[in-house]
């Protein structure tokens, strides 16, 4: 209907701010009307963003209202740093759909402009997400995607990790679509780059950095997808045990370390404190002792995660140089003989998976 219609129809049961809202939209088709409206009582609402915004400057959402007019919101499916997600019902066409609503940020809104321009370019990919619309609604930058049946997150706590099956080459495609991506990456890295868990140590000391960010983050994906595990922890508990491992003084010996000279003269670095559990300093544990992948782990693997996972960011493997890898290489080989085509009509299995599968192994490819 359109908005006249609306407010001739229901215009009683709307706030104040949505009979001026509404006008403004060409046309409606869901209104909300028994949703727990924010300012229902109608009067002037007050508070951040006229009052739909809370201190965080997320949106307030009221399940059962609208979105635009259009999305009726019917279930949260999750919160993060930067936005909310919600399964909601698209009343133009009737499919359930996934709407995510970000902050009220400036910086926010222009990385959901890269954001949305990015999909639109990979759309209709097997191997990304769908976008299906992007919007404003009261002052927050709107997503649309088709709903998926779980997340990755999900679909990795509910993944079996017996009877392997290999069917590896669906994390292969969508590491190789985040690599060709790097490679026709436009303009200057955001101010925001990355969570917690995946920011490259040059990100979380604050120091220059670049699109060697963006390899890292690769490796802490491709780790996290082996072990079921972050590599890293998401938050640092306010640096509050930072002195047990940098020291005050200017050098490079870890607080928790003392420097000792053997008899021939070499200098080694020792743990200070007793604690009964032998610390070394950093370097000396090797990456699949640490990962629990000692055993039946090919080295091409580790070579390629270790290589992503480089401290130093010139020494990082390159996008280019990680197309060419020779996991990358053997992963491509074993999805052309499957499948007749890299990326291509037959490479959706991840995005199918995620629709559909409740557990598959497929794990275990990763690493044969």
């Amino acid at each position: 209907m359109s908005p006249q219609q609306a407010l001739n129809q229901h215009g009683s049961k709307l706030t104040l701010f949505e009979r001026t809202e509404i006008v403004t939209f060409p046309q409606i088709y869901y209104l909300g009307l028994e949703a727990n409206k924010i300012g229902k009582i109608l009067s002037t609402t007050s508070g951040p963003n006229d009052g739909y915004d809370d201190s965080e400057k997320f949106y307030i959402h009221r399940m059962h209202d609208h979105i635009s007019y259009r999305y009726e919101l019917l279930e949260s499916l999750g919160k993060g740093d930067t936005s909310q997600v919600f399964k909601a019902l698209d009343h133009k066409t009737g499919a359930h759909v996934a709407v995510k609503i970000i902050r009220n940020e400036d910086h926010l809104q222009i990385d959901a402009e890269q954001e949305v321009s990015i999909l639109t370019q990979l759309k209709n990919n097997v191997n990304v997400v769908e976008i299906l619309d992007s919007f404003q609604f009261r002052n927050h930058s709107c997503i649309v995607f088709e709903l998926l049946a779980r997340n990755l997150s999900r679909l990795k706590f509910e993944t079996c990790y017996k009877d392997l099956h290999p069917t590896g080459q669906e994390v292969y495609h969508s590491v190789l679509q985040c690599l060709q991506a790097f490679l026709n990456e436009e303009g200057s890295p955001s101010p925001y780059l990355h969570g917690c868990a995946y920011r490259a140590p040059e990100l979380i000391l604050g120091i220059e950095y670049g699109t060697p960010v963006d390899m890292w983050a690769v490796g802490c994906v491709v780790v996290e997808l082996f072990t079921g595990q972050k590599l890293v922890p998401g938050y640092l508990q306010k640096a509050t045990r930072a002195k047990e491992f940098f020291s005050d003084k200017n050098n490079m010996i870890p607080a928790y370390c003392e420097e000792k000279t053997k008899k021939n003269g070499k200098k080694i670095l020792v743990q200070r404190k007793e604690s009964g559990k032998i610390r070394g300093p950093p370097g000396t544990r090797d990456l699949e002792l640490v990962l629990g992948m000692q055993g039946g782990v090919k080295p091409v693997f580790l070579d390629f995660v270790k290589r992503c996972l480089h401290w130093v960011p010139e020494a990082r493997l390159k996008p280019s140089q990680a197309l060419v890898h020779p996991w990358i290489k053997k992963m491509r080989s074993k999805s052309l003989t499957k499948n007749g085509d890299v990326g291509g009509g037959g490479g959706g299995h991840l995005r199918e998976m995620l629709r559909l599968r409740t557990k598959r192994s497929w794990l275990g490819e990763l690493t044969k």
